[in-house]
């Protein structure tokens, strides 16, 4: 959990970093969002109690809420979206394999396009990047909990709507695709801290997870400064004229 703290205070200063260099024209914005989704995941592990593998499969649900920040780049319809929230994931495991659940820090980077945008609407797209640190355990498990390392990528399709001059809804439809990397080491931890020391499980270190997942967000966002100077004229992209 420290390097989950650490990560966490790393992003909180880069978000406040980042809305600090945005000019009044750029108009950044900061909020809270919530999130829903659902996916499949599998996954497998290697040398269980010294013996062969074995895999697994698990419908998944996430639900989690944060921190987001955005601001045009100034290069032209291209903006920069920083998410950073507390996300959980439950897995109902199939053929009989027992539940899961993990939890914990996830930094979502969306690098977005403008198809449209004036100043109370803004339609865009883009790639998504995540990063996720997270802890769990399968149901019932003698070992407990378990530290993952996530990476994850895919795409983005976002509806801007403004309430008034200062603040925003903001509707976020995504697909990610994510890698699970297990830490070899906590598992072994968290089991000797309960247990005292134990080698039986030694070589249940090797374990990773594959998984593709919709979600929805939903995000209110409000304006640091900045904003609508200009409506956007026929023809011409005016960045300054959007929300």
């Amino acid at each position: 959990m420290n390097r989950i703290s650490l990560t966490a205070a790393t992003a909180l200063v880069a978000m406040v970093a980042l809305a600090g260099v945005a000019s009044p024209a750029q108009a950044a914005s900061v909020g809270f969002y919530g999130t829903y989704g659902i996916g499949d995941a599998s996954g497998d592990a290697a040398d269980y109690w010294d013996g062969g593998g074995w895999g697994w499969d698990s419908d998944t649900t996430h639900t989690g809420a944060g921190l987001a920040l955005e601001t045009p780049t100034g290069f032209y319809r291209f903006s920069y979206r920083l998410a950073v929230g507390w996300e959980r994931i439950d897995g109902e495991g199939e053929n009989g394999r027992a539940d899961g659940t993990l939890e914990g820090l996830v930094i979502d980077n969306d690098f977005t396009y403008d198809l449209f945008a004036s100043p109370t609407t803004r339609f865009w797209v883009g790639p998504e990047l995540r990063l996720g640190f997270l802890n769990g355990s399968i149901e019932d498990s003698p070992r407990g909990d378990r530290s993952f390392a996530a990476v994850g990528i895919g795409p983005v399709l976002g509806f801007d709507f403004a309430l008034g001059p200062s603040v925003a809804l903001s509707w976020k439809l995504g697909y990610l695709y994510t890698w699970y990397y297990a830490d070899e080491d906590s598992w072994d931890d968290d089991y000797d801290h309960h247990h005292g020391d134990n080698d039986y499980y030694d070589d249940y270190y090797d374990s990773e997870m594959e998984e593709g997942h919709a979600y929805l967000s939903l995000a209110v966002l409000f304006r640091l400064w900045g904003g609508p100077q200009a409506g956007p004229q026929p023809g011409a992209y005016q960045p300054q004229g959007r929300w």
